[in-house]
C-alpha cells in the first residue's frame, strides 16, 4: 500500500507533470469482489459548460472524468477493498511487480483488465493474469506474484468517440515485453509514473520535519503557509523550521516569548485538526503539481466536513488545478454527498456473498425532491444498518444487562 512516507520519498524524483489516469478496471478473483467486478471512472451523464468549470475534468477533448469520486456504502460493504484494488493496480503500473499477499487471492490467480492513459492522447488496455508464487505450500510474503498471459493494447484517442473510445478496437502493442516471470511487461512503460497517493490515517504519518522540508521544496510562500495555518488555528503567530538544528520556532497569541521545540514537542501542542491540515496541505499541493489522484479512505476519520468542502473547492478551481488533479474518497458521512451536484461521480458498494459496485446515476433513479443525504438516510441505497439486526442486538443487550445485574 502506498503511504505518505513512501510518497514523500518519491516527491524529490518527480520532474514536471506526470498526468496519468486510470480510466476503468475489471477484475476477477480479487479478495471478495465479485467476478468481473468493474469500476469505470468516466462520466455517464451529459456534461454542461458549468460542469466543466468545476465538477468535471476534460482530460482530453470530449473525454471527461470527475474531479471528485466518492465510494459510499455501509460497514463491510467493500469500500476499503476497492481502495485496496486501486493500490494493487497502482503497484503493477508503477513498479511492474506486485509483492505477494495471500489476502489478495480468492482463487489461484487474479484476472485483470485496466484501461489507462499516460497523458499523451494514447489510450492503453492491459490484460493479464496475476498468479501466486509457485513455491509449493509455503509462500514467502517478500516474494512477487507471477505474471502470465499478459497483453498490452493501445489506440490513439479520437475526440468524436469520447468515452466510447474504450469500446472501440485496440491494436496489440508489441513495444513492451518481459522475459522475467515475476515482472510485468508494464515495468518500463513510463519512468516513475505517479498515479495515486493513498491516505488511510493522516495522523499516523505526522512528520513535521518532512512536511516543512517539502513546504520549502515546493516554494510555498510564507503568506500561503500562514493562511493555511490560520484556517486551523488562528492563534498561531509564528511557526518556522530551522533545518540546521532541526527545531521549530513557535509562538502563539498570549505567549510572552517564542519557544524552540522538537517535532515531537510541537506535535503535543498542535491540535489534531491543525496537524491534519498541515499534512493535507502538502498532499494537495503535491497532487496539484503532478496531476495525480489523492485517495482518502473514510474521509470523515481524517477531516471534518468544512475541510473536505475546502479541498473540493480547491480542486474544482481550474485556475489552481491546472494539471487535472482529482480526489477519490470513501465515506459513511451522508451529508458529504450533497457537496456534489452530479450523481455519476458517486458509487455505491453492496455486499451479499461478494462485493458489487453500482453507479448512483445508473442504478438509482434521481429523486430531485430529495437531497442525496436524505436518500442515503432513508436507505434508498441500502447503505444503512439492518433494522431487524439492530432490534435483535438491543434485545440481547437487555438480556445481558439483566443477567449481569
Amino acid at each position: 500500500m502506498f503511504t505518505i512516507p513512501i510518497v514523500f520519498d518519491m516527491i524529490v524524483h518527480v520532474k514536471g507533470e506526470c498526468n496519468v489516469k486510470i480510466l476503468k478496471i475489471t477484475v476477477s478473483g480479487f479478495k471478495l469482489l465479485e467476478n468481473d467486478f468493474t469500476i469505470n471512472f468516466l462520466n455517464r451523464s451529459k456534461v454542461t459548460d458549468k460542469d466543466k468549470q468545476g465538477e468535471i475534468i476534460e482530460y482530453y477533448d470530449n473525454l471527461f472524468l470527475p474531479t471528485v469520486t466518492v465510494l459510499a456504502g455501509k460497514n463491510s460493504s467493500g469500500k476499503s477493498t476497492v481502495i485496496s484494488l486501486l493500490d494493487f493496480v497502482q503497484e503493477l503500473l508503477f513498479y511492474g511487480r506486485i509483492k505477494y499477499d495471500k489476502l489478495y487471492f480468492r482463487e489461484d490467480h487474479i484476472r485483470l483488465e485496466v484501461f489507462f492513459t499516460l497523458g499523451d492522447k494514447t489510450l492503453y488496455r492491459y490484460v493479464g493474469e496475476i498468479h501466486q508464487p509457485e513455491t509449493g505450500a509455503y509462500k514467502k510474503e517478500q516474494e512477487y506474484c507471477i505474471m502470465k498471459n499478459e497483453s498490452l493494447y493501445s489506440r490513439d484517442y479520437a475526440k468524436s468517440y469520447g468515452k466510447r473510445n474504450l469500446d472501440k478496437p485496440f491494436e496489440k502493442n508489441e513495444q513492451f515485453k518481459s522475459n522475467v516471470h515475476d515482472t510485468s511487461l508494464l515495468h518500463n512503460l513510463k519512468e516513475n509514473p505517479i498515479f495515486l497517493l493513498n491516505v488511510t490515517n493522516v495522523l499516523r504519518f505526522w512528520q513535521p520535519e518532512k512536511i516543512f522540508e517539502y513546504i520549502k521544496d515546493f516554494n510555498i510562500s510564507s503568506e500561503l503557509k500562514y493562511n493555511i495555518l490560520s484556517l486551523f488555528d488562528e492563534n498561531i503567530e509564528k511557526l518556522e523550521y530551522d533545518e540546521k538544528d532541526e527545531k521549530f520556532h513557535f509562538s502563539m497569541k498570549g505567549w510572552h516569548e517564542k519557544r524552540v521545540l522538537t517535532g515531537k514537542e510541537l506535535g503535543r501542542i498542535l491540535s489534531e485538526g491543525t496537524k491534519k491540515g498541515l499534512s493535507l496541505l502538502v498532499m494537495v499541493i503535491f497532487m496539484l503539481r503532478v496531476g495525480g489522484t489523492l485517495v482518502i479512505d473514510e474521509i470523515e476519520n481524517s477531516f471534518h466536513k468544512n475541510l473536505v468542502e475546502n479541498i473540493i473547492m480547491i480542486l474544482q478551481d481550474h485556475r489552481i488545478n491546472k494539471n487535472k488533479a482529482s480526489l477519490l474518497f470513501t465515506t459513511h458521512y451522508a451529508e458529504i454527498l450533497d457537496i456534489l451536484n452530479r450523481r455519476d461521480s458517486i458509487f455505491i458498494l453492496e455486499k451479499d456473498e461478494y462485493i458489487a459496485c453500482h453507479n448512483l446515476s445508473s442504478k438509482y433513479p434521481d429523486r430531485g425532491e430529495l437531497s442525496k443525504s436524505n436518500q442515503f438516510n432513508n436507505n434508498t441505497f441500502k447503505t444503512l444498518l439492518n433494522y431487524d439486526q439492530i432490534m435483535a442486538l438491543k434485545k440481547e443487550l437487555r438480556h445481558e444487562v439483566s443477567r449481569i445485574a
